[in-house]
């Protein structure tokens, strides 16, 4: 059971690896403060008096959501000198609606009460053309308009419904405005008892085709094209932007080490811009892409497309040169290592003698020490005496070129001159055999030498001894 639950959670930490390294979360959208514009529609009929009361009630709750706190924000939510109020009075004869405040940015709080009085019931079947018409009628083309807020202030019926789509009467004007704009509803609050009641009805309006490349745009992880190459001091930030509005600009952020470098560029179609590069290896680069949308009945609105992630940072000629100075020096460190332990070290020179199953290793030669081994007496001459296995022969040359091996000259080298005891490393064979010239009559000993310079040596002494003769073998590694 462990065993199934310890693989089970190898999986997911695999999975959860992989998810994290190839998913992206998408951009944000972001809508920027600015102008809000606010479509107050009001009857322009006296109600019976039996609703004034709740009338009243209601013009000072909109008035406190306006001027005092507003439904999302706290403070005033039409802000003076800043955002725009309009006042669409409905029910006026043949013309339906009229326009008796357009975009006012300084209306005050006594102008407006004064503005949208009087009023009268507003029959369910035809708000919805109310609403539609208002929202024409108050038009700001070409005005910067952020946020656009329709708010129906009616006294005996209730709207519950969405004020911009109520059944039964589908205008062409209607069906334009429905295609084009996309509604938000909020709760309607509603104020008195019984039949003497008011109400408001608040709902947001905003362009569908906003809405949608906004959506488009924020799937696509619009950083996945940029790439980034060094220029001198300076870094060259490459995109490929694909699907978003060209001519439209962008901001772009790289957060490194403390300090953050921004640029701003203008989309094209292929698209580079050259920035300082900001400290350290590592960045998070930010894009914000500025998408401005006019439309002829709500304006000209902007929303910012955000994403972010982590960049690597081409590294730099200085950090470059770092790089190859550690990396020699880490080389040169481990060949500096490799070469002490190679220059002092004999574990290169390894013997076999009759008699023994595998070689040995000799001592090294820094030690200047000598080791001792006994084997029995030779029956024959040419006997094979030693077999001394060197290393190869790129190393002898390089810490061992004026290394000598010497032996007894009871001995004689297998492939080598006669009468010599004495011969360079350099010019033996890998595995050195050492043969008797002539037969001891009886026990003794031999010694065989590496020396490399002064100090540096290493001796075996061999005592050969009258012993019963075993099967003769040669190890298997000879």
């Amino acid at each position: 059971m462990a065993a199934a639950h310890g693989r089970w959670a190898i999986l997911i930490a695999v999975v959860a690896v992989c998810l994290s390294g190839c998913w992206q979360p998408p951009a944000e959208v972001r809508v920027p403060d600015g102008p809000r514009h606010f479509i107050v529609l009001a009857d322009a009929e006296i109600p019976p008096s039996s609703n004034r009361e709740a009338l009243m009630t209601a013009e000072k709750a909109l008035t406190s959501m306006l001027y005092d706190n507003g439904v999302m924000t706290k403070g005033p939510w039409y802000r003076n000198g800043k955002d725009l109020l309009s006042v669409v009075q409905y029910g006026v004869g043949d013309k339906k609606v009229r326009l008796t405040v357009h975009a006012d940015s300084a209306l005050s709080r006594r102008s407006l009460l004064r503005a949208i009085r009087p009023r009268a019931y507003l029959d369910a079947k035809t708000v919805s053309a109310v609403a539609t018409a208002g929202v024409g009628a108050a038009a700001v083309p070409n005005r910067p308009v952020q946020e656009t807020y329709v708010i129906l202030i009616n006294a005996g019926a209730s709207h519950v419904t969405n004020i911009f789509g109520s059944a039964g009467l589908d205008t062409a004007w209607r069906r334009q405005v429905r295609k084009s704009l996309s509604v938000s509803e909020y709760p309607e609050r509603s104020f008195g008892q019984g039949t003497a009641r008011a109400f408001i009805d608040l709902a947001e309006v905003k362009p569908r085709a906003r809405r949608l490349a906004a959506r488009t745009i924020a799937r696509q992880h619009p950083l996945d094209s940029m790439s980034l190459r060094e220029n001198g001091d300076e870094l060259t930030a490459e995109f490929d932007f694909d699907g978003i509005p060209l001519g439209e600009s962008a901001n772009l952020s790289l957060v490194g080490q403390g300090e953050t470098v921004r640029r701003t560029l203008t989309l094209w179609e292929h698209n580079s811009v050259r920035l300082r590069k900001p400290a350290g290896q590592r960045a998070v680069a930010g894009l914000a892409i500025s998408l401005w949308f006019d439309d002829p009945i709500l304006g000209r609105s902007q929303l910012v497309v955000y994403s972010e992630q982590p960049v690597l940072l081409p590294a730099g000629a200085r950090s470059r040169l770092l790089w190859v100075i550690f990396f020699v020096l880490a080389i040169a460190g481990a060949a500096g290592v490799w070469a002490y332990r190679q220059a002092l070290g004999a574990g290169h020179f390894k013997m076999w003698l009759p008699g023994y199953v595998t070689s040995f290793e000799l001592p090294p030669l820094s030690q200047v020490a000598t080791s001792h081994h006994v084997l029995r007496q030779p029956t024959e001459t040419g006997e094979l005496a030693a077999v001394l296995t060197l290393p190869p022969k790129l190393i002898r040359w390089i810490f061992y070129r004026q290394a000598t091996l010497r032996w007894d000259a009871r001995l004689q080298l297998i492939g080598g001159p006669e009468n010599t005891v004495a011969v360079g490393l350099t010019d033996l064979p890998r595995a050195t055999k050492l043969v008797w010239r002539d037969r001891p009559r009886t026990a003794g000993e031999f010694e065989l030498t590496i020396e490399n310079g002064r100090n540096r040596r290493a001796t075996i002494d061999v005592r050969f001894l009258a012993l019963p003769n075993p099967k003769r073998t040669l190890p298997e590694n000879l």
